[in-house]
């Protein structure tokens, strides 16, 4: 009777056991389409932002009289990041399937020869969206994946967010540059106001051979210095800019400047 009741435990606690298990995979399943719709419009806002933040620190620096060399890769790839944008088409039939075993949100279609594709992924409290345009034909092949992270958190009683937006191009064909990656790390970042630290890491490969390691370029600290004195001047910023040769600092430039609020998508991540 004892080795009955026994058994019967066992049994009962490799069931539970195996439900737990069971339940820890499902993905999440509680974002609705509107919700999804809503991140892939918005997350690509984060790229365009940071980027130009930091385009313009390299302006900001020229217009000083401040050096700050440009790695080989920065302007192919402000030409291919240029024909990119041109290609992106907002105007997609945003039909949601998922989430699949992994727990992936996809939308894909197809436009004048090209393959759009939107992921977006709640996993514990980061979400992840990935917009990607493909072409292959007989002159070659393209593709261009920029996908943002984000993970929303709260620090001495302020919202921050942390993350990165990456940017890579492949090309083969007829192309001055074969591949090339941008990413832009961000952490303590308030999207109001633009404060925050912010990383630039890029390199390339481009199909005449010569090739730019992928490494640390740049390193922005912006903080807050209030109002300005014209109207619109809200959110003004002190700019900290660290230039890199490879792993090594160089030099750094301070400057101030105004920005822009970014509107971000709500997160449901918890």
């Amino acid at each position: 009777m004892k080795t009955n009741v026994v058994i019967t435990l066992m049994l009962g606690a490799i069931v539970i056991a195996s439900c737990k298990k069971d339940t820890a995979k499902t993905p999440e399943s509680n974002i609705t389409k509107d919700q999804l719709t809503s991140i892939a419009a918005k997350s690509p806002q984060t790229f365009t932002k940071i980027q130009s933040f930091m385009l313009g620190a390299l302006s900001k620096a020229a217009q000083s009289g401040v050096t700050i060399t440009e790695p080989p890769s920065v302007t192919s790839a402000k030409i291919e990041l240029s024909k990119a944008t041109r290609l992106k088409s907002t105007n997609g039939p945003y039909d949601w399937t998922g989430p699949d075993a992994d727990g992936w949100y996809t939308m894909s279609y197809k436009s004048y020869g090209f393959t759009y594709t939107n992921k977006i992924r709640c996993k514990d409290s980061t979400l992840t969206s990935i917009y990607s345009i493909e072409w292959s034909g007989a002159e070659g092949s393209y593709s261009n994946v920029t996908e943002t992270q984000y993970t929303k958190y709260t620090k001495n009683h302020k919202v921050f967010w942390k993350g990165f937006t990456d940017y890579k191009i492949k090309t083969f064909g007829d192309n001055d540059i074969s591949d090339a990656e941008w990413k832009f790390e961000f952490y303590d970042w308030n999207p109001q106001t633009g404060a925050g630290i912010y990383d630039w890491y890029c390199g390339a490969h481009s199909l005449g051979g010569s090739y730019e390691p992928y490494h640390r370029y740049l390193n922005i600290i912006a903080t807050e210095k209030g109002s300005g004195a014209f109207v619109g001047d809200t959110n003004l910023l002190h700019v900290k800019v660290t230039w890199y040769d490879g792993s090594v600092s160089v030099g750094t430039f301070e400057y101030d400047s105004t920005w822009e609020p970014v509107e971000m998508p709500e997160t449901p991540c918890q």
